[in-house]
């Protein structure tokens, strides 16, 4: 049974769904920040930088960490190919 939110594997490569990370900012109404780190670094390394208060990311910004597909919750393709 599949669970929300977790990785599905796609036949075609145009049902990929990309999941990720979400850290709310500090206030309501913040616009939201999209990252997409390296294909090999995970985003979960990610998480204490966009969460140290020195950086101050969340008083201007909710954050989306995303996985790309094949990695993390993203759903999975037999490919990698830039084009899919």
């Amino acid at each position: 049974m599949h669970q929300k939110g977790s990785p599905i594997y796609q036949n075609d490569s145009k049902n990929v769904s990309l999941r990720g990370t979400y850290i709310k900012g500090n206030y309501d109404d913040l616009p939201n920040l999209i990252f997409f780190s390296e294909l090999f670094d995970p985003v979960t390394n990610w998480v204490p930088f966009f969460n140290n208060n020195e950086h101050r990311f969340l008083e201007y910004r909710n954050i989306w960490l995303v996985n790309p597909r094949n990695f993390g919750n993203s759903d999975r393709h037999d490919s990698l190919d830039i084009e899919d």
